[in-house]
């Protein structure tokens, strides 16, 4: 008796809209970029096939001229097209602003400031770190006391056994 399995499918649907449309590889590179890295790669490989080399020679200067140049074109500049970059990057170089001295503008303050006594910080934090002894110091002292009158009952239990202990040692010769 052969026991019946009863398997359940699972069915998904993909939209249509899964991938972007207008994309290459699934969506992935615009075409714009796309149209970028070919412009980008073509005058490395011409480049590379013009050389005098064998075809292995041909394969690694494609390799390390027109494969970075389209790469470049496929992934952009800071998220940006290559192209997009260019312009920015021209219209930043051809308006940016240029400063310069004009000794006919009066500055508001022109005395001398005055900043008082200035502390460095190595001599502030000897300041700080003398002031913490003397005050650990100070609270040692307190602390540990000879003429204090306050004792516990704590104390005194520890300290009986500690005798009796003591005594004991004596007696035996452990000494």
């Amino acid at each position: 008796m052969a026991k019946e399995t009863l398997e359940q499918r699972s069915i998904y649907y993909i939209p249509e809209n899964f991938t972007e449309g207008g994309g290459m590889v699934a969506g992935l590179f615009p075409i714009r970029r796309v149209i970028e890295a070919v412009i980008l790669a073509i005058p490395g490989l011409f480049l590379a096939i013009k050389l005098p080399l064998g075809l292995e020679g041909t394969i690694v200067a494609i390799a390390l001229l027109a494969a970075p140049l389209a790469a470049l074109g496929l992934y952009g500049i800071n998220g940006d097209n290559v192209s997009t970059f260019l312009m920015y990057f021209i219209k930043f170089r051809l308006l940016r602003r240029k400063i310069m001295y004009n000794p006919r503008v009066k500055t508001e303050f022109t005395g001398a400031l005055d900043v008082g006594e200035r502390e460095l910080p190595r001599e502030r934090l000897a300041k700080l770190l003398g002031g913490i002894s003397e005050r650990e110091n100070a609270n040692n002292d307190n602390f540990f006391a000879d003429d204090t009158n306050v004792v516990f009952i704590d104390d005194l239990e520890l300290k009986k056994k500690i005798e009796k202990t003591a005594k004991g040692d004596a007696k035996n010769g452990n000494v």
